[in-house]
């Protein structure tokens, strides 16, 4: 049984700084949804693949289940490439068997992104993704 795992990037900005975080400090920092250059994975998105297709599991529920689906995430590239808060958006029933887990864990172990700028300056940035989870 082969399986195919994409993830389809939505980087559609939304229309305005939507929260903030505390920076190492303590202080607040503002997320931002709109920026000048959004934050990537390095190397771009061929690489994301590459590092999704070497160390993502399908999840062992899913498979014997035949579960498919995509996962929506959310999380914030900090100003120095770190992914935080990161959060599965249901987007009605959800997948299950495990996939949302699944996704969670490949966002953490993730290499550091570049971080989104604006006018040249790192900025905190809110990025939306989905992973496809699918039994071929």
């Amino acid at each position: 049984m082969k399986i195919l795992f994409t993830s389809i990037a939505l980087l559609f900005p939304l229309l305005s700084v939507s929260q903030n975080i505390e920076d190492d400090h303590g202080e607040l920092d503002d997320i931002f949804t709109i920026v000048d250059e959004v934050a990537s994975f390095p190397g771009g998105w061929e690489k994301w693949y590459q590092f999704l297709g070497e160390n993502i599991r399908y999840p062992g529920e899913a498979r014997k289940k035949g579960i498919e689906g995509r996962v929506f995430l959310t999380f914030v590239v900090d100003k120095e490439g770190d992914l935080r808060n990161i959060e599965v958006q249901d987007v009605g029933k959800g997948v299950g068997g495990g996939c949302e887990e699944e996704a969670i864990r490949i966002l953490e172990i993730s290499p550091k992104w570049n971080p989104g700028k604006i006018k040249g300056q790192n900025v905190n940035s809110r990025i939306s993704l989905a992973i496809n989870f699918r039994l071929k």
